[in-house]
């Protein structure tokens, strides 16, 4: 573990991009291969562009795909999406270079949210988080100096974006909105590096969404959002 910290910090990205690429050909076969713009299902993605250094919506036949790279497959939108820095490598489609969108959007449910109400239809969501990192710090634990910064810095900004899409969402959608999402504890520490794929840390993320949703049936407020979320027909498919 230590070395692989090391890794992300100083060396190229720790994983290769074919095991990944399998993977979604797996779940989805020949369809990987196809335009993401022919997908007629409502989907929509985040990237980033490294070149122009601007978050990009890619976006399903069934929205505005305006915006979509000219070269853009179902296999070329998941990769790019998910090109964690220091994880695995930048995708390329067309002439650019395109790296994870959680780094602008991490929580992207203020751009979804943006993305339907110019249909002018009723809205409910239910975001569900990755248990990602949460920054909880006192100020005597403010880095001084150089790399020290590097890491506690990334988390604050990606926390801080994905509070403010959040709060943006419930004060437009207020109880037709319902964020999910559970911190992993001391006993889960394993899971703070989200990439450690083994059974015990899929047990870790089952006991971690027993755990939440227990917290929900405990909440009223919680817990009839969910059932007025999920007792109504989508608006999107």
């Amino acid at each position: 573990m230590r070395f692989k910290s090391i890794a992300k910090l100083l060396g190229r990205q720790v994983y290769t991009v074919e095991p990944l690429e399998a993977a979604i050909k797996a779940c989805i076969g020949h369809q990987a291969t196809i335009p993401f713009a022919e997908i007629q299902k409502s989907v929509m993605l985040t990237t980033v562009s490294w070149t122009a250094g601007r978050l990009l919506l890619l976006r399903s036949g069934a929205l505005n795909t305006a915006s979509n790279p000219k070269v853009c497959s179902v296999l070329d939108a998941t990769c790019a999406s998910a090109a964690a820095p220091a994880h695995f490598p930048a995708r390329k489609m067309g002439e650019d270079w395109y790296v994870d969108g959680g780094l602008a959007a991490n929580c992207p449910d203020l751009h979804a949210l943006q993305e339907v109400e110019h249909l002018s239809r009723p809205i409910m969501m239910l975001s569900i988080g990755t248990a990602g990192v949460t920054r909880a710090s006192s100020p005597d634990m403010i880095p001084r100096r150089g790399i020290s910064w590097a890491k506690p810095a990334l988390d604050l900004g990606i926390q801080a974006q994905e509070r403010l899409a959040q709060e943006a969402c419930m004060q437009r959608l207020n109880d037709r909105y319902l964020h999910l999402n559970k911190r992993p504890g001391v006993a889960q520490g394993a899971l703070r590096e989200l990439d450690l794929a083994t059974p015990a840390t899929t047990g870790m993320l089952t006991a971690l969404a027993n755990e939440r949703f227990e917290e929900l049936l405990r909440d009223p407020n919680q817990l009839r959002a969910l059932k007025q979320i999920v007792a109504t027909t989508p608006c999107i498919s």
